[in-house]
């Protein structure tokens, strides 16, 4: 009968070992699956991305390919302006930039300076998010904010933007 409990001893440590085994395989292998996971859904975004990089490279007029006119382009910021109560007082310049082209690519960047006054930080993000809304490849490339002389505390400011958008421009072979 001495040799049972000794047996016992030895059966329960190897259970215990046995199931703690079981349980780290199953963590290890849980782990494993999610990191699968993961890795198939970044492949998967890398796949789609290079998908729109190669139909980039085979159709780059995707950059609008006609120059806005200044009048459109004027129309559209003064309506932008309009929809959240930006006052035509308010506006004061609006000037179209020379074209700069685009260093060795196929692209002309054209820009356009923004002069306002007395316009509130609501009014500012609304008008740019509008503009963005109705042109579609017109981005702000700088942004100035300034206090009005004499102000050191309001809720207006002088506003001073510089808008672009690129064309498409191939280069002319002989």
């Amino acid at each position: 009968m001495k040799q049972e409990p000794n047996t016992t001893r030895l059966i329960l440590p190897m259970l215990l070992l046995l199931v703690l085994l079981a349980g780290w395989s199953y963590y290890h292998m849980v782990n494993i699956k999610r990191s699968t996971i993961h890795t198939s859904i970044e492949l998967s975004d890398c796949l789609r991305l290079a998908a729109e990089i190669k139909t980039m490279e085979r159709d780059p007029q995707r950059a609008q390919s006609d120059i806005l006119a200044h009048t459109d382009l004027t129309r559209r910021i003064e309506g932008a302006a309009g929809s959240v109560n930006i006052s035509s007082d308010s506006l004061n310049r609006i000037d179209a930039l020379p074209p700069r082209p685009v260093s060795k690519l196929p692209y002309e960047e054209h820009a356009t300076r923004i002069s306002m006054d007395q316009v509130t930080l609501p009014q500012i993000v609304g008008f740019l998010h509008r503009l963005s809304d109705q042109t579609q490849d017109l981005t702000v490339k700088e942004l100035k904010l300034t206090a009005p002389r004499g102000e050191e505390v309001g809720n207006d400011w002088q506003v001073d933007a510089t808008l672009s958008y690129f064309i498409y421009k191939p280069v002319e072979t002989d």
